[in-house]
């Protein structure tokens, strides 16, 4: 459950998100199935105009706990994350949200699997965007979906050709590891990752501390963004994984705060006119690997 905060931070978006509730839906969407199941399916959002050919794709894997999220809900919430898709779509990307297999139908690495066959479904059937430009953008347990696909071994990108193909990787408020104050639920992490040894390997701080000096070498780039109001294991996480990855790398970790949000308003933003601050810096972030 999101606690009180939280949820009135996502109702302070709804009315601008509302008033724009035209616009947002004025921007081309499509609907495809990936997969065998109803959580395998996925929305594109098209951009208005190209001028310099096809655009770069953006695949958007929202967060939720491991156990909960859609790419689109019942009004007036069936703006949350078409807001997402029409503020990167009207910046020139053609932007993927996939849904994804949730806890307790699913374990470790399956919903890592789904986004994968997400990607590959999109390289393989949308012709009107640009398959050597992929970008990833995450969100809390997405992020983390985002983080094992690029450290997990062996690589699921590796074996697919995707890594060739991703020019980028932006980790929004990520839960890296669960080595202090959870902020998921503890019976959730268990069903998801198993026990607390299996977790410690399998989170993204653990694949990060185990990956190959070759899949170090392969990693695109990476910025990481945070909420100025995150809650503390996700600033505690996040600080841990920037120092071990920038050590692993040799080279300084971008980050972003996104000043003014916590951990579920920063998503609610794009497209309300609100607080965008973070996705402007974010879509210029990725332009400029474009």
């Amino acid at each position: 459950m999101l606690i009180p905060g939280l949820i009135s931070a996502v109702q302070a978006f709804l009315p601008f998100l509302e008033k724009n509730r035209a616009q947002i839906l004025s921007i081309k969407k499509n609907t495809f199935k990936y997969g065998n199941t109803d959580r395998h399916q996925l929305d594109v959002y098209y951009p208005t105009a190209t001028p310099n050919g096809k655009p770069p794709i953006l695949f958007f894997f929202y967060g939720g706990g491991f156990s909960r999220g859609d790419r689109s809900g019942p009004p007036p919430e069936d703006l949350s994350y078409a807001c997402v898709g029409a503020f990167f779509a009207s910046r020139g990307f053609l932007t993927v949200i996939p849904d994804y297999r949730l806890v307790p139908n699913a374990v470790y690495p399956q919903p890592v699997e789904d986004v994968r066959d997400a990607m590959i479904y999109v390289v393989q059937n949308v012709t009107e965007g640009d398959i050597t430009k992929i970008f990833m953008l995450g969100h809390s347990a997405g992020a983390a979906h985002a983080t094992s696909l690029l450290l997990a071994e062996p690589s699921m990108l590796q074996s697919t050709t995707l890594d060739r193909r991703v020019k980028g990787t932006a980790l929004l408020s990520c839960p890296f590891h669960f080595r202090g104050p959870p902020v998921v639920p503890a019976g959730i992490l268990h069903k998801y990752y198993g026990t607390e040894e299996q977790r410690n390997k399998s989170e993204p701080f653990g694949l990060l501390e185990q990956a190959s000096n070759e899949t170090i070498a392969s990693l695109p780039p990476i910025i990481l963004i945070e909420a100025e109001k995150e809650p503390e294991d996700i600033v505690l996480a996040n600080d841990d994984f920037a120092k071990l990855l920038a050590k692993r790398t040799g080279t300084k970790v971008d980050r972003i705060e996104a000043y003014g949000h916590n951990h579920i308003s920063v998503t609610f933003a794009l497209s309300s006119g609100q607080g965008e601050e973070w996705g402007e810096q974010v879509a210029k972030w990725m332009s400029a690997l474009a």
